[in-house]
């Protein structure tokens, strides 16, 4: 079936048992390679406190995905790290079409343009040093 239309749903079994691993699939979002840690690559622990209540919605929230605590709390960390490191990453980075990438490397090449109202601005003392 070439591309998918909708959402596909598909239930695997994790290598090292008989635990549940969902894995979402569609032709939009791909899944990142820290969704799914392979046992041999587990060597630290994390130590997590919570409420009784805050454990509960993460047990609940991870049995709708048919994960168990650790593997949902594990899953969704990894997920928003990399969100948050991809966001940070590309903060700095500008990203233009090959016609404008030609056209900013021109005008970044060319001398700069005498601007008087620019040079009067500068000459001012700030509003904050008075």
């Amino acid at each position: 079936m070439g591309r998918f239309d909708s959402l596909m749903v598909q239930k695997n079994r994790v290598a090292n048992g008989n635990t549940p691993q969902t894995c979402l699939v569609c032709d939009e979002r791909k899944i990142s390679m820290s969704s799914y840690i392979a046992p041999k690559e587990k060597e630290t622990r994390l130590h997590l406190r919570t409420s009784h209540s805050q454990k509960a919605l993460l047990e609940r929230a991870a049995k709708t995905r048919h994960l168990n605590l650790t593997q949902f709390v594990l899953q969704v960390c990894l997920e928003e790290a990399e969100k948050i490191v991809r966001e940070q990453e590309n903060e700095n980075v500008i990203r233009v079409s090959p016609q404008h990438y030609d056209w900013l490397l021109q005008k970044l090449e060319e001398p700069p343009q005498d601007n008087p109202a620019l040079r009067r601005l500068f000459a001012e003392s700030p509003k904050w040093n008075d």
